[in-house]
Protein backbone atom coordinates (compact mmCIF):
# COMPACT_ATOMS: atom_id res chain seq x y z
CA UNK A 1 0.00 0.00 0.00
CA UNK A 2 2.94 2.08 1.20
CA UNK A 3 4.55 1.39 -2.45
CA UNK A 4 1.48 2.80 -4.02
CA UNK A 5 1.06 6.16 -2.95
CA UNK A 6 4.66 6.78 -4.81
CA UNK A 7 2.70 5.92 -8.27
CA UNK A 8 1.37 9.30 -8.89
CA UNK A 9 4.63 11.13 -7.85
CA UNK A 10 6.71 9.28 -10.29
CA UNK A 11 3.77 9.29 -13.12
CA UNK A 12 3.83 12.79 -12.54
CA UNK A 13 7.37 13.37 -12.17
CA UNK A 14 7.67 11.39 -15.71
CA UNK A 15 5.43 13.90 -17.36
CA UNK A 16 7.92 16.62 -16.03
CA UNK A 17 10.96 15.20 -16.94
CA UNK A 18 8.83 14.75 -20.88
CA UNK A 19 7.76 18.14 -20.64
CA UNK A 20 10.59 19.78 -19.85
CA UNK A 21 12.56 18.27 -22.67
CA UNK A 22 10.44 19.12 -25.47
CA UNK A 23 10.33 22.78 -24.46
CA UNK A 24 12.25 25.25 -26.17
CA UNK A 25 12.60 29.17 -25.85
CA UNK A 26 11.88 31.10 -29.31
CA UNK A 27 13.46 34.38 -28.76
CA UNK A 28 12.86 35.49 -32.42
CA UNK A 29 11.37 39.58 -32.17
CA UNK A 30 9.00 37.79 -35.29
CA UNK A 31 8.13 35.28 -33.18
CA UNK A 32 5.54 38.24 -31.80
CA UNK A 33 3.74 38.93 -34.82
CA UNK A 34 1.41 36.59 -36.62
CA UNK A 35 2.85 33.73 -38.43
CA UNK A 36 -0.29 33.70 -41.30
CA UNK A 37 0.24 37.30 -42.30
CA UNK A 38 2.19 37.50 -45.75
CA UNK A 39 4.01 40.22 -44.65
CA UNK A 40 5.48 38.77 -41.46
CA UNK A 41 5.87 35.38 -43.56
CA UNK A 42 8.17 37.23 -46.59
CA UNK A 43 10.55 39.00 -43.62
CA UNK A 44 10.95 35.61 -42.02
CA UNK A 45 11.88 34.27 -45.42
CA UNK A 46 14.34 37.33 -46.46
CA UNK A 47 15.91 36.54 -43.20
CA UNK A 48 16.08 33.03 -43.86
CA UNK A 49 17.91 33.65 -47.35
CA UNK A 50 19.75 36.65 -47.30
CA UNK A 51 22.63 37.32 -44.36
CA UNK A 52 22.32 41.14 -44.41
CA UNK A 53 19.24 40.61 -42.20
CA UNK A 54 21.89 39.00 -39.51
CA UNK A 55 24.58 41.26 -39.79
CA UNK A 56 25.24 43.42 -36.63
CA UNK A 57 26.02 47.26 -37.52
CA UNK A 58 28.07 49.51 -35.93
CA UNK A 59 28.05 52.86 -36.46
CA UNK A 60 30.61 55.40 -36.08
CA UNK A 61 30.49 58.85 -35.39
CA UNK A 62 33.57 61.41 -35.88
CA UNK A 63 33.70 65.35 -35.77
CA UNK A 64 35.22 65.20 -39.82
CA UNK A 65 35.14 62.37 -42.47
CA UNK A 66 38.93 61.45 -42.09
CA UNK A 67 38.48 60.22 -38.65
CA UNK A 68 35.19 58.71 -39.17
CA UNK A 69 36.73 56.27 -41.90
CA UNK A 70 39.99 55.89 -39.80
CA UNK A 71 38.12 54.26 -37.32
CA UNK A 72 35.51 52.72 -39.02
CA UNK A 73 38.22 50.82 -41.27
CA UNK A 74 40.59 50.33 -37.53
CA UNK A 75 37.18 48.34 -36.35
CA UNK A 76 36.71 46.46 -39.38
CA UNK A 77 40.30 45.07 -39.60
CA UNK A 78 40.48 44.25 -35.94
CA UNK A 79 37.18 42.22 -36.16
CA UNK A 80 38.56 40.45 -38.74
CA UNK A 81 41.65 38.98 -37.04
CA UNK A 82 39.01 37.32 -34.50
CA UNK A 83 37.85 34.94 -37.34
CA UNK A 84 35.98 32.49 -33.96
CA UNK A 85 33.74 35.71 -33.71
CA UNK A 86 33.34 37.12 -36.79
CA UNK A 87 33.50 35.85 -40.99
CA UNK A 88 33.01 38.99 -42.28
CA UNK A 89 33.42 42.56 -41.62
CA UNK A 90 32.76 45.52 -44.13
CA UNK A 91 33.37 49.35 -43.81
CA UNK A 92 33.07 50.14 -47.37
CA UNK A 93 32.29 48.36 -51.06
CA UNK A 94 33.90 44.83 -51.30
CA UNK A 95 34.01 45.67 -55.17
CA UNK A 96 37.08 47.88 -54.10
CA UNK A 97 39.14 44.79 -53.54
CA UNK A 98 38.94 43.09 -56.40
CA UNK A 99 37.36 46.20 -59.23
CA UNK A 100 38.33 43.99 -62.34
CA UNK A 101 36.99 40.61 -61.35
CA UNK A 102 33.88 42.05 -60.14
CA UNK A 103 33.24 44.15 -63.46
CA UNK A 104 33.86 41.25 -65.38
CA UNK A 105 31.51 38.95 -63.13
CA UNK A 106 28.93 41.71 -63.66
CA UNK A 107 28.71 41.61 -67.25
CA UNK A 108 29.06 37.78 -67.40
CA UNK A 109 25.48 37.72 -66.05
CA UNK A 110 24.26 39.95 -68.38
CA UNK A 111 21.97 38.68 -71.31
CA UNK A 112 23.96 37.89 -74.33
CA UNK A 113 22.22 40.13 -76.29
CA UNK A 114 24.31 42.85 -73.91
CA UNK A 115 27.61 41.31 -74.84
CA UNK A 116 27.04 41.24 -78.80
CA UNK A 117 26.42 45.45 -78.21
CA UNK A 118 29.60 45.31 -76.02
CA UNK A 119 31.84 43.51 -79.04
CA UNK A 120 30.19 45.51 -81.28
CA UNK A 121 31.43 49.00 -79.35
CA UNK A 122 35.11 47.70 -79.16
CA UNK A 123 35.38 46.35 -83.26
CA UNK A 124 38.39 48.57 -84.34
CA UNK A 125 36.21 50.29 -87.04
CA UNK A 126 34.51 51.91 -84.40
CA UNK A 127 37.04 51.90 -81.17
CA UNK A 128 38.80 55.02 -82.46
CA UNK A 129 34.96 56.95 -82.89
CA UNK A 130 33.99 56.01 -79.25
CA UNK A 131 37.89 56.93 -77.67
CA UNK A 132 37.37 60.52 -79.60
CA UNK A 133 34.19 61.17 -78.57
CA UNK A 134 34.99 60.23 -74.89
CA UNK A 135 38.06 62.46 -75.26
CA UNK A 136 35.71 65.28 -76.48
CA UNK A 137 33.48 65.13 -72.95
CA UNK A 138 36.49 65.53 -71.39
CA UNK A 139 37.44 68.62 -73.05
CA UNK A 140 33.83 70.35 -73.00
CA UNK A 141 31.80 68.50 -69.36
CA UNK A 142 31.31 70.21 -66.47
CA UNK A 143 30.29 67.43 -64.65
CA UNK A 144 33.24 66.22 -62.16
CA UNK A 145 31.39 62.67 -61.73
CA UNK A 146 31.32 62.18 -65.56
CA UNK A 147 35.46 63.75 -65.88
CA UNK A 148 36.54 61.31 -62.97
CA UNK A 149 34.77 58.38 -64.39
CA UNK A 150 35.35 58.34 -67.79
CA UNK A 151 39.01 59.48 -66.91
CA UNK A 152 39.35 56.00 -65.47
CA UNK A 153 37.46 54.06 -67.64
CA UNK A 154 37.37 55.50 -71.01
CA UNK A 155 36.01 52.41 -72.59
CA UNK A 156 32.68 52.61 -70.22
CA UNK A 157 32.78 48.86 -68.59
CA UNK A 158 31.11 50.95 -65.34
CA UNK A 159 28.00 51.56 -67.35
CA UNK A 160 25.92 48.33 -67.47
CA UNK A 161 23.24 48.38 -69.41
CA UNK A 162 20.21 49.17 -66.88
CA UNK A 163 22.03 50.08 -63.80
CA UNK A 164 20.72 53.65 -62.73
CA UNK A 165 25.17 54.53 -61.84
CA UNK A 166 28.17 52.93 -62.78
CA UNK A 167 28.91 49.65 -62.06
CA UNK A 168 25.41 48.93 -61.23
CA UNK A 169 25.50 51.42 -58.47
CA UNK A 170 28.90 51.73 -56.99
CA UNK A 171 28.69 56.10 -57.07
CA UNK A 172 26.22 55.18 -54.09
CA UNK A 173 29.32 53.72 -51.74
CA UNK A 174 28.62 56.99 -49.76
CA UNK A 175 25.25 56.62 -49.22
CA UNK A 176 25.33 52.72 -48.29
CA UNK A 177 28.33 53.43 -45.93
CA UNK A 178 28.38 56.97 -44.44
CA UNK A 179 26.74 59.81 -44.60
CA UNK A 180 26.79 62.84 -47.18
CA UNK A 181 29.60 65.05 -44.75
CA UNK A 182 31.38 61.73 -43.97
CA UNK A 183 31.38 62.13 -40.35
CA UNK A 184 29.12 59.25 -40.06
CA UNK A 185 30.17 55.53 -41.17
CA UNK A 186 28.96 52.38 -40.80
CA UNK A 187 30.79 48.99 -40.73
CA UNK A 188 28.76 45.91 -41.46
CA UNK A 189 30.05 42.44 -39.23
CA UNK A 190 28.75 39.39 -40.20
CA UNK A 191 28.74 37.02 -37.55
CA UNK A 192 31.01 33.72 -37.30
CA UNK A 193 27.52 31.53 -36.84
CA UNK A 194 24.72 32.47 -39.00
CA UNK A 195 22.03 31.25 -36.49
CA UNK A 196 22.71 31.85 -32.89
CA UNK A 197 20.08 31.53 -29.72
CA UNK A 198 19.44 35.12 -27.88
CA UNK A 199 22.02 33.52 -24.85
CA UNK A 200 24.43 33.00 -27.41
CA UNK A 201 24.24 36.12 -29.13
CA UNK A 202 24.10 38.28 -25.92
CA UNK A 203 27.40 36.30 -25.15
CA UNK A 204 28.64 37.00 -28.83
CA UNK A 205 27.61 41.16 -28.57
CA UNK A 206 29.26 41.86 -25.34
CA UNK A 207 32.57 39.80 -27.08
CA UNK A 208 32.13 41.91 -29.83
CA UNK A 209 31.44 45.56 -27.80
CA UNK A 210 34.71 44.93 -26.17
CA UNK A 211 36.71 44.75 -29.21
CA UNK A 212 35.14 47.70 -30.84
CA UNK A 213 35.79 49.66 -28.15
CA UNK A 214 39.54 48.84 -27.50
CA UNK A 215 39.90 50.34 -31.24
CA UNK A 216 37.68 53.20 -30.20
CA UNK A 217 40.36 54.45 -27.13
CA UNK A 218 43.51 53.60 -29.47
CA UNK A 219 41.71 55.86 -31.77
CA UNK A 220 40.77 58.37 -28.97
CA UNK A 221 44.70 58.54 -28.15
CA UNK A 222 45.80 58.66 -31.34
CA UNK A 223 43.49 62.26 -31.84
CA UNK A 224 43.10 63.64 -28.22
CA UNK A 225 39.97 66.25 -27.81
CA UNK A 226 37.69 64.64 -30.61
CA UNK A 227 34.88 63.02 -29.41
CA UNK A 228 34.18 59.18 -31.41
CA UNK A 229 31.41 57.46 -30.63
CA UNK A 230 30.26 54.03 -31.41
CA UNK A 231 26.87 52.23 -31.71
CA UNK A 232 25.19 48.97 -32.38
CA UNK A 233 22.60 47.85 -34.16
CA UNK A 234 20.86 45.51 -36.75
CA UNK A 235 19.73 41.94 -36.24
CA UNK A 236 22.19 40.28 -33.38
CA UNK A 237 21.84 44.09 -31.17
CA UNK A 238 17.68 43.34 -31.62
CA UNK A 239 17.54 39.42 -30.80
CA UNK A 240 20.22 40.18 -27.65
CA UNK A 241 18.31 43.01 -26.07
CA UNK A 242 14.64 42.24 -26.95
CA UNK A 243 15.50 38.72 -25.66
CA UNK A 244 17.38 39.61 -22.15
CA UNK A 245 14.97 43.00 -22.19
CA UNK A 246 11.94 40.33 -21.97
CA UNK A 247 14.03 37.88 -19.32
CA UNK A 248 14.93 40.57 -17.54
CA UNK A 249 11.59 42.24 -17.26
CA UNK A 250 9.80 38.86 -16.35
CA UNK A 251 12.37 37.65 -14.13
CA UNK A 252 12.16 40.72 -11.61
CA UNK A 253 8.21 40.42 -12.00
CA UNK A 254 7.89 37.04 -10.98
CA UNK A 255 9.59 37.48 -8.14
CA UNK A 256 8.56 41.12 -6.96
CA UNK A 257 5.28 38.87 -7.19
CA UNK A 258 6.33 36.61 -5.25
CA UNK A 259 7.77 39.05 -2.57
CA UNK A 260 4.84 40.60 -2.47
CA UNK A 261 2.87 37.19 -1.37
CA UNK A 262 5.35 36.11 1.42
CA UNK A 263 5.26 39.80 2.81
CA UNK A 264 1.05 39.75 2.72
CA UNK A 265 1.18 36.11 4.16
CA UNK A 266 3.65 37.11 6.82
CA UNK A 267 2.03 40.00 8.06
CA UNK A 268 -1.31 38.50 7.98
CA UNK A 269 -0.41 35.05 9.62
CA UNK A 270 2.98 35.12 11.23
CA UNK A 271 3.73 31.62 10.74
CA UNK A 272 7.05 30.15 8.23
CA UNK A 273 5.89 26.76 8.09
CA UNK A 274 2.65 27.42 5.98
CA UNK A 275 4.65 29.96 4.32
CA UNK A 276 7.35 27.70 3.09
CA UNK A 277 4.86 25.46 2.20
CA UNK A 278 3.16 27.61 0.20
CA UNK A 279 5.86 29.25 -1.86
CA UNK A 280 6.73 25.55 -2.47
CA UNK A 281 3.03 24.72 -3.96
CA UNK A 282 3.83 27.86 -6.44
CA UNK A 283 6.95 26.90 -7.48
CA UNK A 284 5.76 23.29 -8.15
CA UNK A 285 2.74 24.44 -10.03
CA UNK A 286 5.19 26.86 -12.37
CA UNK A 287 7.27 23.72 -12.74
CA UNK A 288 4.70 21.39 -13.90
CA UNK A 289 3.21 24.04 -15.77
CA UNK A 290 5.93 24.63 -18.15
CA UNK A 291 6.32 20.74 -18.24
CA UNK A 292 2.60 20.75 -19.52
CA UNK A 293 3.24 23.70 -21.76
CA UNK A 294 6.22 21.94 -23.21
CA UNK A 295 3.90 18.69 -24.28
CA UNK A 296 1.49 20.73 -25.74
CA UNK A 297 3.16 23.93 -27.60
CA UNK A 298 6.62 22.51 -27.66
CA UNK A 299 8.49 26.23 -28.14
CA UNK A 300 7.16 28.77 -26.32
CA UNK A 301 7.89 32.37 -26.79
CA UNK A 302 9.79 34.72 -24.17
CA UNK A 303 7.10 36.88 -23.84
CA UNK A 304 4.72 33.83 -23.36
CA UNK A 305 6.75 33.37 -20.17
CA UNK A 306 4.94 36.33 -18.21
CA UNK A 307 2.60 33.63 -17.35
CA UNK A 308 4.27 33.27 -14.33
CA UNK A 309 3.55 36.38 -12.25
CA UNK A 310 0.02 35.97 -13.50
CA UNK A 311 -0.72 32.44 -12.92
CA UNK A 312 0.52 32.96 -8.97
CA UNK A 313 -1.24 35.70 -8.51
CA UNK A 314 -4.43 33.85 -9.07
CA UNK A 315 -3.33 30.50 -7.86
CA UNK A 316 -1.95 31.95 -4.48
CA UNK A 317 -5.83 32.92 -3.40
CA UNK A 318 -6.57 29.40 -3.66
CA UNK A 319 -3.94 28.28 -1.29
CA UNK A 320 -5.24 31.01 1.26
CA UNK A 321 -8.94 30.06 0.77
CA UNK A 322 -8.05 26.65 2.16
CA UNK A 323 -5.44 27.38 5.03
CA UNK A 324 -8.02 30.26 6.14
CA UNK A 325 -10.75 27.16 6.00
CA UNK A 326 -8.17 25.58 7.61
CA UNK A 327 -7.78 27.93 10.12
CA UNK A 328 -11.31 29.08 10.73
CA UNK A 329 -12.23 25.06 11.11
CA UNK A 330 -9.95 23.11 12.96
CA UNK A 331 -12.11 20.60 14.30
CA UNK A 332 -12.97 19.54 10.68
CA UNK A 333 -11.03 16.51 9.49
CA UNK A 334 -9.02 17.01 6.09
CA UNK A 335 -11.34 15.19 3.50
CA UNK A 336 -14.35 17.86 4.98
CA UNK A 337 -12.25 20.78 4.76
CA UNK A 338 -11.09 20.10 1.18
CA UNK A 339 -15.06 19.00 0.15
CA UNK A 340 -15.98 22.48 1.60
CA UNK A 341 -13.61 24.38 -0.48
CA UNK A 342 -13.56 22.39 -3.53
CA UNK A 343 -16.21 23.95 -4.83
CA UNK A 344 -15.20 27.68 -5.00
CA UNK A 345 -11.56 26.97 -5.67
CA UNK A 346 -12.88 24.58 -8.15
CA UNK A 347 -15.43 26.78 -10.26
CA UNK A 348 -13.20 29.63 -9.83
CA UNK A 349 -10.00 28.06 -11.43
CA UNK A 350 -12.56 26.74 -14.52
CA UNK A 351 -14.20 29.90 -15.10
CA UNK A 352 -10.97 32.01 -14.93
CA UNK A 353 -9.11 29.22 -17.07
CA UNK A 354 -11.86 29.74 -19.42
CA UNK A 355 -10.79 33.65 -19.73
CA UNK A 356 -7.96 33.18 -20.57
CA UNK A 357 -8.11 30.21 -22.47
CA UNK A 358 -9.81 32.21 -25.16
CA UNK A 359 -6.50 33.98 -26.13
CA UNK A 360 -5.06 31.03 -26.91
CA UNK A 361 -7.80 32.40 -30.29
CA UNK A 362 -5.52 35.92 -30.50
CA UNK A 363 -3.22 36.48 -33.06
CA UNK A 364 0.21 36.89 -31.61
CA UNK A 365 2.03 33.72 -31.12
CA UNK A 366 3.23 35.55 -27.16
CA UNK A 367 -0.22 36.47 -26.50
CA UNK A 368 -1.96 33.42 -27.48
CA UNK A 369 1.02 31.15 -25.38
CA UNK A 370 0.18 33.04 -22.58
CA UNK A 371 -3.24 32.69 -22.16
CA UNK A 372 -2.64 28.70 -22.69
CA UNK A 373 -0.10 28.39 -19.98
CA UNK A 374 -1.92 30.66 -17.45
CA UNK A 375 -5.16 28.52 -18.01
CA UNK A 376 -2.94 25.80 -17.75
CA UNK A 377 -1.64 26.54 -14.66
CA UNK A 378 -4.82 27.98 -12.87
CA UNK A 379 -6.08 24.12 -13.18
CA UNK A 380 -2.63 23.08 -11.95
CA UNK A 381 -2.29 25.43 -9.04
CA UNK A 382 -5.63 24.36 -8.02
CA UNK A 383 -5.18 20.95 -7.48
CA UNK A 384 -1.76 21.80 -6.02
CA UNK A 385 -3.37 23.82 -3.24
CA UNK A 386 -5.71 21.36 -2.98
CA UNK A 387 -3.90 17.87 -2.63
CA UNK A 388 -0.50 18.92 -1.63
CA UNK A 389 -0.19 22.13 0.24
CA UNK A 390 -3.38 22.03 1.82
CA UNK A 391 -2.60 18.45 3.50
CA UNK A 392 0.96 19.48 4.57
CA UNK A 393 -0.48 22.74 6.28
CA UNK A 394 -3.17 20.87 8.08
CA UNK A 395 -0.09 18.93 9.91
CA UNK A 396 0.65 21.53 12.27
CA UNK A 397 -2.67 24.06 11.59
CA UNK A 398 -4.17 22.43 14.77
CA UNK A 399 -2.24 22.39 16.90
CA UNK A 400 -0.89 25.88 16.90
CA UNK A 401 -4.60 26.39 17.56
CA UNK A 402 -5.15 24.68 20.56
CA UNK A 403 -5.57 27.55 22.52
CA UNK A 404 -9.21 28.82 22.41
CA UNK A 405 -8.16 32.69 22.04
CA UNK A 406 -6.23 31.96 19.07
CA UNK A 407 -9.37 29.57 17.78
CA UNK A 408 -11.18 32.66 18.14
CA UNK A 409 -9.44 34.98 16.65
CA UNK A 410 -8.96 32.56 13.30
CA UNK A 411 -12.67 31.94 13.47
CA UNK A 412 -14.87 34.61 11.02
CA UNK A 413 -16.73 37.76 13.00
CA UNK A 414 -19.25 38.33 10.14
CA UNK A 415 -18.90 41.15 7.90
CA UNK A 416 -17.07 44.45 8.84
CA UNK A 417 -19.30 47.33 9.60
CA UNK A 418 -19.71 49.80 6.79
CA UNK A 419 -21.15 53.80 7.22
CA UNK A 420 -24.09 53.48 3.91
CA UNK A 421 -22.80 57.58 3.59
CA UNK A 422 -19.07 56.87 3.37
CA UNK A 423 -19.75 54.25 0.90
CA UNK A 424 -21.72 57.09 -1.49
CA UNK A 425 -18.93 59.60 -0.56
CA UNK A 426 -16.13 57.16 -1.73
CA UNK A 427 -18.15 56.22 -4.84
CA UNK A 428 -18.93 59.97 -6.00
CA UNK A 429 -14.65 60.37 -5.42
CA UNK A 430 -14.08 57.93 -7.74
CA UNK A 431 -16.59 59.23 -10.06
CA UNK A 432 -15.35 62.30 -10.24
CA UNK A 433 -11.49 61.61 -10.31
CA UNK A 434 -12.76 59.47 -13.96
CA UNK A 435 -14.58 62.23 -15.39
CA UNK A 436 -11.65 64.59 -14.07
CA UNK A 437 -9.26 62.86 -15.88
CA UNK A 438 -11.14 62.31 -19.07
CA UNK A 439 -11.85 65.57 -19.55
CA UNK A 440 -8.24 66.97 -18.66
CA UNK A 441 -6.59 63.99 -20.48
CA UNK A 442 -8.87 62.78 -22.83
CA UNK A 443 -9.89 59.75 -23.52
CA UNK A 444 -6.81 56.66 -24.06
CA UNK A 445 -5.97 56.68 -27.34
CA UNK A 446 -5.21 53.48 -29.34
CA UNK A 447 -1.89 53.11 -31.43
CA UNK A 448 -2.73 50.66 -34.22
CA UNK A 449 1.33 50.59 -35.42
CA UNK A 450 4.40 48.79 -34.31
CA UNK A 451 5.14 51.08 -31.58
CA UNK A 452 3.80 49.00 -28.20
CA UNK A 453 5.83 46.25 -29.46
CA UNK A 454 9.50 48.41 -29.11
CA UNK A 455 10.83 48.59 -26.07
CA UNK A 456 11.00 51.59 -23.96
CA UNK A 457 14.77 52.11 -23.88
CA UNK A 458 16.39 50.37 -26.64
CA UNK A 459 19.96 51.50 -27.51
CA UNK A 460 19.61 49.61 -30.42
CA UNK A 461 16.51 51.14 -32.01
CA UNK A 462 18.01 54.69 -31.22
CA UNK A 463 21.28 53.68 -33.61
CA UNK A 464 18.66 52.63 -36.65
CA UNK A 465 17.19 56.01 -35.94
CA UNK A 466 20.53 57.75 -36.16
CA UNK A 467 21.32 55.44 -39.35
CA UNK A 468 18.16 56.31 -40.78
CA UNK A 469 18.70 59.43 -40.45
CA UNK A 470 21.85 60.27 -41.60
CA UNK A 471 22.00 58.02 -44.61
CA UNK A 472 19.05 59.42 -45.65
CA UNK A 473 16.48 56.38 -45.38
CA UNK A 474 13.76 57.97 -43.59
CA UNK A 475 11.10 56.86 -45.77
CA UNK A 476 10.49 53.14 -45.06
CA UNK A 477 11.43 50.69 -47.32
CA UNK A 478 9.29 47.50 -48.73
CA UNK A 479 11.19 44.29 -49.84
CA UNK A 480 9.71 42.45 -53.02
CA UNK A 481 11.21 38.69 -52.54
CA UNK A 482 10.83 37.56 -56.13
CA UNK A 483 11.51 33.47 -55.99
CA UNK A 484 12.09 31.44 -59.44
CA UNK A 485 13.15 28.05 -60.92
CA UNK A 486 16.54 29.78 -61.61
CA UNK A 487 18.72 32.82 -61.51
CA UNK A 488 17.42 33.27 -65.57
CA UNK A 489 13.90 33.06 -64.27
CA UNK A 490 14.42 35.37 -61.63
CA UNK A 491 15.94 37.87 -63.36
CA UNK A 492 13.10 37.69 -66.20
CA UNK A 493 10.84 38.30 -63.33
CA UNK A 494 12.67 41.14 -61.97
CA UNK A 495 13.19 42.82 -65.51
CA UNK A 496 9.13 42.41 -66.37
CA UNK A 497 8.76 44.48 -62.75
CA UNK A 498 10.10 47.68 -63.75
CA UNK A 499 7.46 48.75 -66.05
CA UNK A 500 5.14 48.12 -63.54
CA UNK A 501 6.97 50.07 -60.41
CA UNK A 502 7.79 53.15 -63.17
CA UNK A 503 3.56 53.67 -63.52
CA UNK A 504 3.78 53.21 -59.98
CA UNK A 505 6.07 55.94 -59.60
CA UNK A 506 4.16 59.19 -57.99
CA UNK A 507 3.47 61.11 -54.94
CA UNK A 508 1.75 59.37 -52.40
CA UNK A 509 3.13 55.54 -54.28
CA UNK A 510 5.93 54.97 -55.17
CA UNK A 511 9.09 57.38 -54.15
CA UNK A 512 11.53 55.20 -55.81
CA UNK A 513 12.62 52.11 -55.94
CA UNK A 514 16.05 50.09 -57.07
CA UNK A 515 15.97 46.44 -59.18
CA UNK A 516 19.72 44.50 -58.90
CA UNK A 517 19.09 44.03 -62.84
CA UNK A 518 22.30 45.01 -63.27
CA UNK A 519 24.19 41.71 -62.13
Amino acid sequence: MKAGRWIPWVLLALVVAAGLSRLRFEADPLGLLPQDVPSIAGLRLHQQLFSGSRELLVTVTAPNAESAARLAEAIAVDLRQAPELVKAARWQLPLRDALAENIAWMWLQRPAADLTQLEQRWRPERLRGELAGVRERLSTSLDPMELGRAGYDPLGLLALPGAESGAGGMASEDALFASAAGTFRLVMVEPARSAMPYREAAAWLVDVRRRVEQVRQRAAAEAPGQELRVAFTGGPAFLSEVATGMESDLRSSVVSTLAVICLLFWATHRSLRPLGLLVAALGLTLVVTLALGGLVLGTLNVISCGFGAVMMGLVVDYGLVGYQELRAHPEESLPQLQRSVLPGIGWSAVTTAGTFLSLGFAGLPGLAELGVLTAIGLLVGAGVMLFWFLPRAARGATAGLADPAQRHSAQDHGPLPVCPRAVWMVTAAVVAACVGSVLVCGWPRTEGGAGPLRPRKSAAYDAMAEMQVQLGRINPTTWLLVPGAGPGAVRETMQSLGPVLDRLRGPGVLRSYQLPTAF
